[in-house]
Formats: structure tokens, C-alpha cells, sequence
């Protein structure tokens, strides 16, 4: 099984390409000190209007 491991600026990346804002991205260090990190990525997406058209 192939493993994805990119740094939280490329996550962030990502999320502001795909129309993301107010990103924050960062490794939480393991509790042991040979244990992986979690990656926390939180973003917002903005409200966009939806135009709907009157019935005819």
C-alpha cells in the first residue's frame, strides 16, 4: 500500500486552490518520541449565492 505523506503547506495548498480560506495546517508531534505525527488541517469554504431563476 502506497503511503501520501505531505507537509501541511501542501495540504494547504491544496484546500486554497480548491477555494479554501482562513487555512491552518500543522504536525501535532506523537506522544513517543518515535511515533508518527497527525496532521491537522481545518479551512473554511466561503458561501457562494446560488441564482435561481423565477418560474415561468
Amino acid at each position: 500500500m502506497t503511503r501520501r505523506q505531505y507537509p501541511p503547506q501542501v495540504w494547504a495548498a491544496l484546500l486554497r486552490r480548491h477555494g479554501f480560506v482562513n487555512l491552518d495546517a500543522q504536525a501535532v508531534a506523537a506522544p513517543e518520541p518515535d511515533g508518527r505525527a497527525t496532521l491537522l488541517v481545518r479551512g473554511e469554504r466561503p458561501a457562494y449565492r446560488v441564482h435561481r431563476h423565477a418560474p415561468r
